[in-house]
């Protein structure tokens, strides 16, 4: 199981061994939350764990009353494709 934390102006995700799946990254303002970069290590790619970082994100900004703007072409196809995050576009 893979756990997801915090650190600066990016969410990891970090496999039970300890690796470093992948990232995303974000700029924020006081309104808005704007999503740079969404990696996942190669090898790792097709497993589910960008979409884990993308819902994080957006839990974050629900949280904090942010709308993004995913300047992040894998994010902004994944939030512009669920219902359930459509209020949070920018």
């Amino acid at each position: 199981m893979a756990k997801i934390k915090k650190e600066n102006n990016e969410f990891i995700i970090i496999k039970e061994d300890g690796d470093k799946v992948g990232y995303i990254q974000y700029e924020e303002d006081k309104n808005t939350m704007t999503i740079t970069h969404t990696i996942v290590e190669e090898n790792e790619r097709g497993k589910g764990y960008a979409g884990l970082l993308v819902k994080e994100a957006a839990e974050y900004a629900r949280e904090t009353g942010k709308k993004i703007n995913p300047v992040c072409s894998y994010a902004d196809e994944y939030l512009r494709r669920r219902q359930e995050y459509q209020d949070l576009l920018a």
